[in-house]
């Protein structure tokens, strides 16, 4: 009987190792996922897919001599944060941390809002793999990727605006000039 029970308790371990293994597995999967995602976006002079800055980006890495062709990241010039959290931390007692999907310095970012209103940004890959997974679950990335268009749409709209204006004002101080 007590060798029956060692058979079993051997089988449930190895069950619990593998999945444990599939798990790690996904997780990775998922972080790569969201690592290639934040990677689009930050100044334009750097590369997707290396990093270098446009000057100083190598053609071919020596290391692997794979060749690398510059591809500018998405520059995204505003500062942004998402007006729906897609996760939120319950700690002890009435504490609680919102995390948001922001645009901060250019790049995608995580704006992070304690108990007390207190806003720090991160980086999405530091993110626990529980918010990762609930940033996926939520819907939130393309809904404030669509929300941030519609920003710089509306950004870029005033700066025509202003522009225009003081084209205008450039064009009467010159004609005065002229006088």
């Amino acid at each position: 009987m007590m060798e029956m029970e060692m058979e079993e308790v051997m089988k449930i371990l190895g069950c619990i190792k593998e999945r444990k293994q599939k798990l790690e597995n996904y997780t990775e999967k998922l972080r790569e996922s969201i690592e290639k995602i934040v990677c689009m976006f930050g100044p334009s002079d750097e590369c997707v897919f290396c990093g270098y800055k446009e000057r100083l980006h190598p053609y071919k890495f020596s290391a692997t001599g794979e060749v690398c062709n510059f591809k500018p990241k998405i520059d995204v010039p505003i500062h942004i944060i998402d007006d729906k959290a897609f996760y939120v931390e319950v700690w002890v007692g009435a504490d609680r941390t919102k995390y948001y999907l922001a645009f901060y310095n250019h790049e995608l970012k995580i704006a992070r809002e304690d108990s007390e209103g207190v806003i720090d940004y991160i980086d999405l890959i530091d993110l626990s793999n529980d918010g990762l997974k609930a940033l996926i679950k939520s819907g939130r990335l393309i809904k404030f990727l669509k929300k941030a268009a519609d920003e710089l749409e509306k950004t870029s709209q005033e700066y025509k605006e202003i522009s225009e204006i003081a084209e205008k004002m450039a064009n009467a101080i010159t004609e005065v000039n002229k006088a």
